[in-house]
């Protein structure tokens, strides 16, 4: 019977071509769970692919996974369902703001992130996800930023990884907004309606009652606007 692994170290390495040539090299790393698992790694020669897979070991040691089996080597996938249902056992956030982190997973994160692993999603891919956002939208970037900064801070917390790539995200500067104003026409034409003398206005804290109250024509301002 072989004896068991400590938790944190691997067993011997095994190498074998793969059928598209590449060398595969894997062991059997104990997790922090205390269930081994296999970890590999490929590379065109057996020199890379061992140290492509002893690379993959040490990174795998700096943290420890979460509930389940959740870890570095899950996609973002798994974390955003674990978030999501982390969520509602804590039960502090309501319904339309559940809804709308669900939304902005399913319409804007996922397809993006859905294939990728925690441990290959990082601060330039974040960056430049989210800079492209917000060239589209400001608000489904600012919203979709706080979706990813909350999953992946509950990663860190859980000790899937051992930092967020949403760390160094810079902040999103809102665009400047042109206020809409009337045209010069658009001013005279009310005006012109305005200066009718006798004009019933039913408006003010009377109007559910139907009081009438006849505006005077010299309340009015009666300099026009040049045409634009």
């Amino acid at each position: 019977m072989k004896p068991r692994l400590d938790i944190g170290t691997f067993g011997a390495i095994l190498s074998r071509a793969t059928s598209s040539g590449r060398i595969e090299a894997r062991c059997r790393y104990r997790d922090w769970d205390g269930v081994a698992r296999i970890v590999q790694a490929t590379a065109k020669t057996q020199r890379q692919a061992e140290k492509a897979l002893k690379l993959k070991l040490t990174d795998r040691q700096v943290f420890q996974p979460g509930d389940g089996d959740l870890s570095a080597d899950s996609t973002y996938a798994d974390l955003a369902a674990y978030w999501l249902a982390d969520l509602d056992n804590e039960d502090r956030i309501g319904p339309t703001t559940r809804q709308s982190y669900e939304w902005h997973l399913a319409r804007l994160v996922l397809p993006v992130f859905d294939n990728l692993t925690l441990r290959e999603v990082g601060v330039t891919r974040c960056d430049a996800f989210i800079k492209g956002l917000g060239r589209q939208s400001y608000s489904k970037a600012r919203q979709t930023k706080n979706v990813l900064r909350q999953s992946f801070a509950l990663a860190v917390r859980h000790e899937m990884l051992p930092r967020s790539p949403m760390d160094g995200i810079p902040r999103l500067h809102k665009p400047p907004h042109e206020p809409d104003a009337l045209t010069s026409k658009e001013v005279n034409a009310i005006r012109l309606d305005q200066h009718r003398p006798g004009r019933l206005i039913r408006a003010g804290p009377y109007a559910e009652v139907g009081i009438t109250i006849v505006m005077p024509s010299f309340w009015l301002c009666h300099t026009n606007l040049p045409d634009e």
